[in-house]
């Protein structure tokens, strides 16, 4: 014997091993174990020996009917697999889109078709654009009428505004509805018109604005159709939290008023006048589902509920305080102390309640020889008595408000910018409604400093050769003006028309190629500017354009120059020694820059020995002053 074979051998024996220790361990847990075969297996035992005695009587006949058998197998599988894959009609599909809720809000509502829109063409060509009026059926009924709108889009338009919540059934017939040569997947369809549905639109805590001991809390709802307002009223509570979420909130429910518009599509559940808690307090106010409307349907499947704060008695807080710039009336800034409040104060309680100072430039506290910089106060807790001697007080002038009773006042103040002001509000401040300030309020703020300026006061326009020839400027914190005055040939004044789109205070042309250039000023006299504390400056420069009524300027003499190159001399020399602090006024030159070398020659043949002299007092033409400021 192989050694492969007696290896089979072994494992056979290990196996009847194993078995008959695993049928004594069964034996020994469970005892004999007794089973009968039920009867289908008794038969199908004695047909299978009836089945063995017959081939073995008769086997041609056995092997004939085995064959006939194995052949109807094989037919049976051939004829399913020729079935599943025998050639199929196209058939077309579609979609249903529901009709939405009817917009009710407007004045003449039409109600939503239901559409239907189709894969492929489908639409008889004989229909397209017309009413269907057989071949289709809706259930319920309802009136209204069917449409192609195009060869695969189908729609229907009730004569009445959808009924609320409601399921159809729609059937079409398989001919003559459809073209011939069209299959539909399915002849029939369901649609449901839109819910009565209910959200909130706001909800706040509100106070009349002429009795401030009225106070309600109020929640707005809108509808997507007609409220049954009886109906609302049944499913609405009002129930009072804790400030922690309510440990008694089911003992008391809080009476309320449901009230609704004209078109019944917004209502307003009002609470009953509160009284102000000495805590701040939550009101739940909850709509169970089951709402319905007016038109019927199914009421609504899901409730609302929303929670409103209440403040307290001592829920008044002042929010903010900003330090400022503001323009008077002249256009000049002026400092100004915002101070934002959670509630409307009125104006005198907030001034008899609001002081300020200014904090000293170095901290006490700080050695001397460290007190290099100015101290940052970003801390008003470190502020109290011993600081606020050494402060300033500073004095606030209150702004008149347009209200008795507002939420911002403002205070104007002087203060050097840089230096920072310590505000105090103290507690015992009332608002309108009767809240009161639980608390002092304090802070540190940085006064901004004045933001330099320079503006020409006024619109622009064209500077006259007559007259004083005066420019007012308006400028702040600035140690020197650069003033430039462009000057315009006499007779290229249309430029000014064609160039600057009718703006003559605008100094930018549309043609870059046209563009003034830089000349000299006969005479320039400007004012120092002054230097108080950044305080607004305003000057005057009597600007002397040095060019007489009915006088041709040369291109020496102010005349048209493109490049810096070609200005005066003078013009040049100004440009060099402008220095730091100083003040210099210089004048452009005309606009006209092509054709310069042609026009000095027809002026010279022209004016002759009258532009000739013209020439030699423009390069003798004084340099521009530099005054310092």
């Amino acid at each position: 014997m192989s050694p492969r074979f007696e290896s089979f051998d072994a494992a056979r024996a290990r196996l009847a091993a194993w078995n008959v220790s695993f049928l004594k361990f069964l034996k020994t847990v469970f005892g004999d174990v007794a089973w009968t075969p039920p009867a289908w297996v008794a038969t199908l035992r004695a047909r299978e020996q009836a089945l063995r005695a017959s081939a073995a009587a008769n086997p041609q006949v056995f092997k004939r009917n085995a064959a006939i058998t194995v052949a109807a197998i094989v037919t049976l599988f051939v004829a399913v697999q020729l079935w599943s894959h025998r050639p199929r009609a196209v058939r077309t599909d579609y979609s249903v889109t529901n009709p939405p809720a009817t917009d009710l809000t407007v004045d003449n509502p039409k109600p939503e078709p239901l559409r239907v829109m189709f894969e492929g063409s489908v639409a008889p060509l004989s229909t397209v654009g017309k009413t269907v009026k057989t071949g289709i059926d809706i259930s319920p009924r309802i009136a209204g009428t069917w449409r192609w709108v195009g060869d695969r889009e189908l729609e229907f338009v009730p004569a009445e505004d959808w009924p609320v919540g409601q399921k159809f059934s729609v059937s079409m017939t398989k001919k003559g509805f459809v073209a011939p040569t069209v299959t539909l997947e399915n002849y029939s369809f369901e649609f449901e018109t839109a819910p009565f549905t209910a959200q909130v639109a706001t909800s706040e805590f509100y106070q009349d604005p002429v009795d401030p001991n009225l106070k309600r809390v109020v929640l707005k709802l809108t509808f997507s159709h007609p409220v049954d307002t009886a109906s609302l009223a049944k499913q609405v509570s009002l129930k009072m939290e804790g400030a922690s979420g309510g440990l008694f909130q089911g003992l008391k429910s809080m009476p309320f008023t449901v009230a609704a518009d004209k078109k019944r599509l917004t209502a307003s559940i009002l609470s009953g006048p509160l009284e102000i808690p000495a805590k701040d307090a939550l009101m739940r106010v909850a709509v169970d589902a089951g709402v319905r409307s007016s038109r019927g349907g199914p009421g609504t499947d899901v409730g609302l509920e929303q929670r409103i704060q209440i403040p307290g008695l001592f829920s008044l807080a002042v929010q903010n305080a900003e330090l400022t710039l503001v323009r008077n009336e002249r256009y000049e800034p002026e400092q100004v102390l915002v101070l934002s409040t959670s509630a409307d104060v009125g104006e005198k309680d907030i001034q008899q309640s609001v002081n300020a100072w200014v904090l000293p430039i170095y901290n006490p506290s700080t050695p001397a020889d460290q007190r290099t910089r100015p101290y940052i106060w970003d801390r008003p807790e470190i502020i109290g008595p011993e600081i606020l001697k050494l402060s300033t007080p500073l004095t606030l002038t209150p702004i008149p408000a347009e209200r008795e009773y507002t939420a911002r006042a403002a205070f104007k103040y002087e203060g050097d910018p840089g230096r920072f002001i310590y505000v105090r509000v103290t507690k015992g401040l009332r608002s309108f409604g009767g809240y009161v300030l639980g608390q002092t309020w304090d802070r540190t703020a940085y006064i901004p400093p004045f933001p330099k300026e320079i503006k020409i006061l006024g619109s622009g326009s064209l500077l006259s050769l007559s007259g004083d020839r005066k420019i007012s400027i308006y400028s702040r914190d600035v140690p020197a003006l650069i003033v430039d005055v462009g000057r315009v040939l006499p007779n290229q004044l249309q430029h000014l028309v064609t160039q600057t789109d009718l703006l003559f205070g605008n100094t930018q042309f549309t043609n870059p190629a046209a563009r003034p250039g830089q000349g000299a000023l006969s005479a320039v006299r400007p004012g120092p500017l002054p230097h108080e504390r950044q305080r607004s400056a305003r000057t005057v420069l009597p600007v002397d354009s040095g060019v007489r009524p009915g006088h041709q300027a040369e291109p020496g003499d102010g005349g048209s120059s493109p490049h810096p190159h070609h200005r005066s001399r003078p013009a040049r020399q100004a440009g060099r020694r402008l220095e730091p602090g100083c003040l210099r006024a210089v004048a452009a030159h005309g606009i006209a820059a092509g054709g310069r070398r042609r026009r000095r020659g027809r002026q010279e043949r022209s004016h002759g020995a009258l532009g000739a002299d013209r020439r030699r007092r423009s390069r003798a033409f004084p340099q521009p002053a530099v005054v310092p400021a």
